[in-house]
Parts: C-alpha cells; sequence; structure tokens
C-alpha cells in the first residue's frame, strides 16, 4: 500500500447519523490528487429533517437536496468509487458512523473496507493544542477552503495524510500508522 487511498468527508441533515446530506470523495495516487467527486444525497427515509443547527454549520437546506440522488444510489457510487481503496477521513469514526447508519436506514448492506483516521494520526504524531481539521491542517502547510463543504475537508484530509506520511519519511501510509501505533479501522460490522 503506498499513497494510494481514498478520502471521505461527510456532512449530516441533523444530528442522527443516517442523515447524509453531502458527500465528497478524493482520489490519491503516488501522494497526488488524481480525482475527486462530491454530491449532495436525499437522506435516507426518516432521517431527512434539516436542523437549525447542522444548517448553520455547513450551509445546506431541503431546498438544495430536493433534486439530489438519494442515499441508496450514492451508496452504490461510493462503494464503486473507492473500490478497494484504503479509505481516510478526519474524525473517522464519525464518518464511518454515518456511512453504517445510512445504509442501515436504506437496508443496505455495510462495506468491507479498511479506515485510516487522520485524527488520530495528527495525535500521535504532533504536539498541537487542538487537533481540529483547521488546525491540522494550518500544521501542514495544507489550504481547507470550505471548512464543512464535504468536498474540500475530505481534500483537506488527504493532504494532510500525505504531508504527514512524507514529514515522518514515509511512502505509505498503512507503514506511517504501523509507526504510530495506530490501527486500522474495519467498515464492516
Amino acid at each position: 500500500m503506498s499513497l494510494d487511498f481514498t478520502a471521505i468527508d461527510f456532512e449530516t441533515a441533523n444530528p442522527k447519523r443516517a442523515s447524509a446530506c453531502a458527500v465528497g470523495l478524493v482520489r490519491v495516487r503516488g501522494g497526488r490528487i488524481a480525482d475527486e467527486k462530491d454530491t449532495l444525497i436525499q437522506p435516507p427515509a426518516g432521517f431527512a429533517e434539516f436542523s437549525a443547527w447542522n444548517m448553520r454549520v455547513h450551509g445546506i437546506t431541503p431546498a438544495m437536496v430536493r433534486s439530489a440522488p438519494p442515499w441508496r444510489q450514492v451508496a452504490g457510487w461510493i462503494e464503486q468509487y473507492v473500490g478497494d481503496d484504503l479509505l481516510v477521513a478526519h474524525n473517522a469514526p464519525f464518518e464511518i458512523s454515518v456511512l453504517r447508519a445510512a445504509n442501515t436506514a436504506a437496508s443496505r448492506p455495510v462495506p468491507r473496507l479498511s479506515v485510516l483516521c487522520t485524527l488520530e494520526l495528527a495525535r500521535r504524531a504532533c504536539s498541537l493544542r487542538s487537533n481540529r481539521l483547521p488546525d491540522v491542517a494550518a500544521e501542514f502547510g495544507v489550504h481547507l477552503g470550505s471548512h464543512h463543504d464535504a468536498l474540500a475537508d475530505a481534500r483537506c484530509a488527504a493532504q494532510v495524510a500525505v504531508a504527514m506520511a512524507r514529514r515522518h519519511g514515509h511512502d505509505k501510509l498503512e507503514q506511517f500508522a504501523q509507526s504510530l501505533e495506530v490501527s486500522l479501522r474495519s467498515l464492516a460490522l
């Protein structure tokens, strides 16, 4: 496994993890961004109510997702896009929980994927006051863009993963994680 992976980030309509309303995916090959995709999502049935708090955070409204593809369609697209790649995310437990919960709500199987968390890597590799994505990005000279935009956050997580690995002399994320005693997580239930 080299610096080849796919980074992911979700935004949710409300505090319920199944309420995915946006996703950003960034494919990295050889440590460089090779492709990016994002889409708004109609959350699964029963999870489509938008909270004022979430709308303030990410700016996505019910009207914006009205003509977006439904979760079932997006879930299939995500699986196809990621394929066998290592999945990378900042605060991966949240991103994994969104994918699991939305798939469960839509009666879809959870894909079998390995996941690596840049938040966990940053906690082990850096001595920062805060390991929030904006702070980790600043430490590694990575431009975040619009925080809480799914594509911007996925892109930033991808660039942070590459920068961290390289700063510590690694050209493989799995090797870098092992050096810090950070385990890959499994997405499957």
